[in-house]
């Protein structure tokens, strides 16, 4: 009973390279709206997706995380002068 074995095809690669980013330049007062906006820039013409998130140690919340325009309210900053 000669069964035989079928192969697997590999399914095909896709090309997903690093997109390059480009941010606008951003002025930013303390406690006002900040709008920052990005273009992605890819081999391929297309993004997938966008991802942001807060690395700092100010309480931001970010909106518009998912897309390639983001608002927050600019934290207070308080300085000390030597």
């Amino acid at each position: 009973m000669g069964g035989s074995e079928s192969e697997v095809a590999e399914p095909p690669k896709v090309e997903n390279p690093v997109p390059g980013v480009k941010l606008a330049d951003v002025s930013v007062d303390e406690k006002s709206t900040v709008s920052v906006s990005t273009a992605a820039d890819t081999k391929i013409d297309t993004v997938a997706g966008y991802f942001w998130q807060v690395s700092s140690d100010f309480d931001i919340t970010v909106a518009g995380t998912d897309t390639e325009n983001i608002t927050f309210i600019a934290s207070e900053v308080s300085a000390t002068f030597l």
